[in-house]
């Protein structure tokens, strides 16, 4: 059995990566799938990393750079990278790597029709709540708005709290698990998208899925496909794993 490495920083290791990531595993059992972290030793046949050059530089077998948004799409992407899997049009846009592929995130189809939709109007979701004015921009937009996260990753602020205190008409339902955020998502009005330069979020494939309005509240276009099933987006990373180990 091969033994496949994701490498997931402190930071991503409780957002939408380690989450689709957890999917493919599901969806791909043939490999050994483990997650390491920054520093960790490990033996592996092939290792997918994203925002944290420093799996690439500790490696000790071929890689895969698995661009995650803005950060990532501002790293080098050295000559010797197996691929570089772009998960958005504009991350494949950006890049000049010439063993670059799009791979959109999968969503598992069978699972979200039985998910049964918790009633909203606009939605908003974004884990650290407390970063900058995105929050802000979405309360300005509507009156009639739920917004999912809290202060999580965001140190020494006060800015949920202060939030909720300020705007006592918001429903500010907190941090959720995966499931609870797509109930919402199915059952909102609309989703507004407070910052599109991070990529194509799971929580926009599964408003896509549902046919849900998505709104940019930075200003131009969403990027919005129609997202494939995990299984073929499994496929997709099977064909690109076999063609490097």
């Amino acid at each position: 059995m091969k033994t496949i490495c994701v490498g997931l920083s402190a930071w991503n290791s409780v957002g939408g990566a380690p989450l689709f990531f957890r999917r493919l595993f599901k969806a791909l059992p043939e490999y050994q799938w483990i997650e390491v972290s920054p520093n960790q030793s490990y033996t592996a046949d092939l290792l997918i990393y994203g925002n944290l050059h420093s799996f690439y530089e500790q490696a000790q077998c071929p890689c895969i750079l698995r661009t995650q948004g803005a950060r990532s799409l501002s790293m080098p992407q050295p000559t010797d990278l197996k691929a570089v899997v772009c998960s958005s049009r504009l991350a494949y846009e950006r890049s000049t790597h010439p063993a670059r592929v799009l791979i959109y995130n999968g969503v598992d189809k069978a699972h979200l029709d039985d998910l049964q939709p918790i009633q909203c109007d606009y939605l908003c979701g974004d884990g650290r709540v407390g970063q900058g004015q995105r929050t802000i921009n979405a309360i300005r937009y509507t009156n009639d708005l739920t917004v999912l996260g809290d202060g999580s990753g965001v140190s020494n602020d006060d800015t949920y709290q202060r939030l909720k205190k300020t705007y006592p008409h918001i429903n500010f339902a907190g941090l959720v698990d995966e499931d609870t955020s797509y109930r919402y998502v199915k059952g909102c009005k609309g989703l507004l998208i407070t910052n599109p330069s991070h990529g194509v979020s799971n929580m926009g494939l599964v408003a896509k899925y549902f046919n849900k309005p998505i709104i940019n509240l930075s200003g131009g276009p969403v990027e919005t496909p129609d997202p494939p099933d995990i299984k073929e987006c499994a496929e997709q990373y099977r064909a690109l794993i076999e063609s490097i180990i």
